[in-house]
């Protein structure tokens, strides 16, 4: 034991000058034969853990600036490792980025700091070498690198469409659809308070038929600058679908279903509007749209509202703007009796085939008519025809009832009234001495296809009608 201590102990001094000359000399021996040198490399930085900000909702907004940033790094490594690292920095690129990783880590960021911020926060991050053993670095420059970070806006917008051009007379541009009418729109909150408005364009120039179009949308700010490329946007292009269709002018005929009241008649209708403009694909029809109306059980007169689109053919449309609705205003009057006296006179005689006198009083007939109050109102004797028809009559006596004919919208109400008429030969005139005198036919009288020549009446007759 005393033996070994002595060893280390005595001369201690110098045997540590010893140690320290052989290392000396060592290491001036290795740098002899392998010796260290200093290289200078130039290389862009890595961002690492910038998914850190993502899952933060934070945006690093000069991304592209700090990636195209070169940094220079002073290298120090034996002349041999030194020379492997020349030829790796230009025959293998890939191989020279894994000896020599230039980076920063977002993990240093202070996330809060950037939250409370009210608006655009800038932060140093400093930079760090990643090297292969064997190599170290005695500098950097730069040492670190400003970085601008915001919080994450995300925002779902209405896609609107902006119309250029107009379409060609007679025809009518369709509401426009798109595949995509809303876009999420996310960024940093500065950016995105710049947001007014989402659109797309759809030209309409010289267009006369359907079309379908992609189309880029563009988001703008308050002055109508595009600032789309500073955003992110769930998709960027939309298919605009625009149909132009045909505009043609068609008339509006009214039809009446049903009855009114009992006691109660129509005297008319009338329908508005009487023309409407029509657009569609479908078949269009040539000149009118056929409206009805039901009238059943009416008392008065009434404004009936109708739809339009209820009787337009398929894929026919009413043009933008047009009227909706068609209006029919339907005219009822309760039907009242009235009797008009028609005087013999007004009788009108239907063929003569022989003498004939009509028997019985000169009085007038008592005709009842019936109908809408305002069109009895109007009739007079004159509106009312009465017709014998003596065509199929032999020589005899006869009761004939008489044809009456009223006005239209009117009807013969009551008994049909019947006159006594006696026919007689011409060889009967002549033997009778007190024969009644013969009715003259009239013009308005229809003759037979053979008439028989009435003997002219004696000076001395009497007329004798009753």
């Amino acid at each position: 034991m005393g033996t070994l201590k002595r060893i280390f102990i005595d001369d201690f001094v110098w045997k540590l000058l010893s140690l320290a000359a052989a290392v000396v000399l060592w290491f001036v021996g290795m740098n002899m034969n392998n010796p260290v040198q200093n290289y200078t490399v130039r290389q862009s930085l890595n961002l690492n853990n910038i998914e850190f900000l993502t899952n933060e909702s934070i945006v690093l907004l000069n991304e592209a600036e700090i990636r195209s940033e070169i940094i220079q790094v002073g290298l120090r490594a034996p002349r041999n490792e030194m020379e492997f690292l020349r030829v790796a920095e230009i025959s293998d690129p890939s191989l020279f980025d894994n000896w020599v990783e230039i980076s920063i880590d977002f993990r240093s960021v202070n996330i809060e700091s950037v939250r409370k911020a009210d608006g655009i926060t800038a932060l140093r991050v400093d930079i760090s070498p990643n090297l292969y053993p064997g190599l170290e670095h005695f500098s950097i420059r730069p040492s670190y690198v400003e970085v601008l970070l915001d919080t994450v806006d995300r925002r779902v917008h209405n896609i609107e469409i902006d119309i250029v051009g107009e379409v060609p007379p007679g025809f009518e541009l369709q509401p426009i659809s798109l595949q995509n009418s809303i876009v999420t729109i996310s960024g940093s909150r500065t950016d995105m308070r710049l947001v007014d408005r989402v659109s797309v364009t759809a030209d309409l120039t010289g267009q006369h038929e359907d079309v379908e179009r992609l189309s880029t949308i563009n988001v703008y700010d308050v002055d109508g600058n595009i600032i789309t490329d500073r955003l992110n946007l769930s998709v960027t292009e939309t298919i605009i679908n625009k149909r132009i269709w045909p505009i043609r002018t068609v008339e509006t005929v009214g039809e009446l279903l049903g009855v009114p009241a009992n006691g109660f008649a129509v005297t008319g209708f009338d329908i508005t509007p009487a023309y409407i403009e029509v657009v569609g694909r479908g078949d269009i029809p040539d000149s009118v749209i056929n409206i009805s109306a039901n009238i059943y059980g009416l008392e008065a007169d009434t404004d009936i509202v109708l739809p339009i689109s209820n009787f337009l053919p398929q894929g026919v449309q009413l043009r933008q703007n047009e009227v909706q609705e068609a209006v029919f205003t339907v005219y009822i009057e309760p039907i009242v009796t009235m009797t008009v006296s028609i005087p013999r006179d007004n009788i009108r005689i239907l063929g003569v085939s022989a003498v004939y006198h009509i028997l019985g009083t000169n009085a007038p007939f008592n005709i009842g008519i019936s109908g809408p109050r305002s069109l009895v109102g109007q009739v007079t004797p004159n509106d009312i025809s009465l017709e014998l028809d003596l065509r199929t009559l032999a020589v005899g006596e006869h009761l004939v009832h008489l044809a009456v004919t009223v006005p239209e919208g009117l009807t013969h109400a009551g008994a049909v009234p019947s006159v006594n008429v006696q026919i007689s030969s011409p060889a009967d005139l002549n033997e009778a001495n007190n024969v009644p005198q013969t009715i003259i036919p009239t013009l308005t009288q229809i003759p037979t296809p053979i008439p028989t020549p009435t003997p002219a009446p004696n000076e001395n007759e009497d007329e004798d009608e009753e």
